[in-house]
């Protein structure tokens, strides 16, 4: 989600961690490039320093003016609401007094500026979320090395992950359910997985005892359990594993 407008989830912002599966797509289809600086262990600049220090007192100063905006925006939608209840109040006191012939005069502008003041506060400024580096420039990085998947395990689970990623399927890490990845049909805000996917190689046995436990987490968490291998064409297979009916 976007830091300024977190009750939405269709836009999503950095910073976030990502899969290696997830870079590795990302750069295959140039979506994304994985860099690092240049001089990683130099320290800051004094001139970057200076406009860190900057960057803050601008960003505090703005979200203090836009505080007071909207600060006055409520108050002058509830000025006559507040204004009333001042006379009610004054005339309520005049009666006490036993009073009578004097005009009550409220003075709006006053009333403004005195619920403004009774508004400030000390402002903390809000966390920012960056979508992009403020302070290094382009060439201070170079290209880094990215070398996952390297091992034949992580391979099968790119191919995996990939080609669930081509038909359109949220993934999700699925450790804590005793398998590789998690499958929604939508976004995993808006709905629940409906599939557990491990990843095996088309030639290892799978022992029984495995596919008990893999049919009773199917069962018990109300998903799919999918063992998924790579053929010798290189096509992606998906065997579902569930419980019987014994009755």
């Amino acid at each position: 989600m976007l830091a300024h407008t977190p009750k939405q989830n269709i836009f999503s912002g950095m910073p976030m961690t990502l899969l290696p599966e997830e870079v590795t797509l990302l750069v295959e289809k140039n979506f994304a490039k994985v860099v690092q600086l240049k001089d990683p262990a130099n320290p800051p600049t004094q001139d970057l320093k200076d406009k860190y220090a900057e960057y803050l007192e601008k960003v505090n100063k703005e979200q203090v003016e836009s505080y007071e905006e909207e600060r006055k925006k409520r108050v002058l939608s509830m000025i006559d609401i507040i204004v009333e209840g001042k006379k009610r109040k004054l005339m309520k006191q005049l009666k006490q007094r036993q009073t009578t012939g004097d005009t009550i005069e409220i003075d709006r502008e006053a009333i403004l500026n005195s619920e403004m003041q009774r508004g400030s506060v000390t402002h903390t400024p809000y966390v920012q979320t960056f979508t992009e580096d403020p302070w290094y420039k382009e060439n201070d990085f170079t290209p880094a090395d990215w070398n996952f998947p390297s091992t034949k395990e992580d391979k099968l689970k790119y191919e995996v992950f990939k080609n669930l990623w081509e038909k359109d399927y949220y993934v999700t890490p699925g450790q804590k359910f005793g398998g590789d990845y998690l499958i929604y049909p939508g976004d995993p805000v808006k709905f629940h997985a409906f599939a557990i996917v491990q990843c095996r190689d088309h030639t290892d046995p799978i022992p029984m005892v495995d596919l008990i436990a893999h049919s009773r987490i199917g069962s018990t968490t109300r998903k799919t359990f999918v063992i998924a291998s790579q053929r010798e064409d290189g096509e992606i297979a998906y065997h579902s594993v569930r419980l019987g009916d014994l009755s």
